[in-house]
């Protein structure tokens, strides 16, 4: 019985740090690091267009924060 433990025990620990390894090797993590390319200058230029337009557009609310949300994942999509 203890040695089935330790076995479990083992898989378990195995499982978790394979799991770990894709995680922060996955295409996700990659593109999170790519994301930071932007500087906090261009970043903050991007929200105030992304305001500016909003405004235009009367936006207010859970619209205006899903607009403004989009607008910059585009635009910092669209840079890389």
């Amino acid at each position: 019985m203890v040695h089935l433990r330790r076995c479990l025990y083992a898989v378990c620990i195995a499982l978790m740090a394979s799991a770990a390894v894709g995680l922060a090797t996955s295409p996700v993590a990659a593109a999170a690091k790519e994301k930071s390319s932007m500087t906090p200058e261009e970043k903050k230029a991007r929200s105030k267009e992304c305001s500016a337009e909003a405004d235009k557009q009367g936006l207010h609310g859970k619209e205006r924060h899903k607009f403004r949300a989009k607008c910059k994942r585009e635009t910092s999509e669209t840079k890389s």
